[in-house]
């Protein structure tokens, strides 16, 4: 609990942004519990929010996707892309003190991550000659935008990233607090990635090994993992078997 309110403040505060040349849009868990209210009322209220609290000149920096990931009678729960400063309105200023029934909190690199990812790319790579298939969802922003950010982009930029030792550490202890610290940083040149658009929010990084053995194969994969886990673009990320998210 307590590393999960520190990282909680870390987002908060500068969240995962490091291209000073693009603005800073994190994906966040936003929900609310208005009583008497359908899904599609307390997402109006939701965007509602989003809008009041952000600048006119910053509207085009905010989303939120039209389905719900958790919808029942007491609440109902989005995925939503913001600034790190309208998150803070939002929380001080209206969930946290003048109303009640919304919550909004970052979506932190370790809540990507799809229940048992370690222990499912352990498995994966004990056979050091068959691919591992990963696939991410985009956040609702990005959903928006995404000829402008595309996969072939992201692959370069985690592989230039995974040469810097520093950098690899980092990313592993953010998104693999527990494992992360026993696994070794490598170059990532060693990896074959090739990627695909399954539809239009999700994307396959297809990760075929160049002469790794079974550890290496796995420390690789859990290293482009951490990568992928700080990439503000995206939501969600799992390992598969399959094309498509179980």
């Amino acid at each position: 609990r307590k590393l999960w309110r520190m990282k909680t403040r870390q987002y908060y505060r500068a969240g995962s942004c490091t291209d000073k040349n693009q603005p800073c849009i994190l994906p966040y868990i936003i929900c609310d519990s208005t009583p008497n209210l359908s899904g599609h009322g307390r997402r109006a209220k939701l965007e509602n929010k989003l809008s009041n609290q952000t600048p006119e000149k910053k509207q085009d920096l905010i989303a939120i996707d039209d389905l719900p990931f958790f919808n029942s009678e007491e609440k109902t729960c989005y995925n939503a892309s913001m600034t790190p400063k309208t998150s803070q309105r939002i929380a001080s200023k209206i969930c946290d003190r003048d109303e009640k029934s919304c919550v909004v909190h970052p979506l932190i690199p370790m809540l990507k991550l799809s229940h048992g990812t370690v222990a499912t790319v352990t498995k994966k790579t004990q056979d050091n000659t068959a691919p591992t298939n990963i696939m991410v969802e985009l956040s609702p922003y990005y959903k928006q935008h995404k000829n402008d950010h595309l996969p072939g982009d992201i692959t370069e930029s985690i592989i230039a990233a995974g040469s810097v030792s520093d950098t690899c550490r980092f990313h592993l202890n953010e998104a693999l607090p527990s494992t992360g610290a026993n696994v070794r940083c490598q170059s990532l040149n060693d990896l074959q990635i090739q990627t695909e658009w399954v539809t239009d929010s999700i994307v396959s990084f297809s990760i075929t090994p160049v002469g790794l053995e079974s550890e290496g194969y796995r420390e690789a994969v859990l290293q482009l993992i951490s990568s992928l886990a700080l990439r503000p673009e995206l939501i969600k990320i799992e390992v598969s078997e399959s094309q498509y998210f179980v």
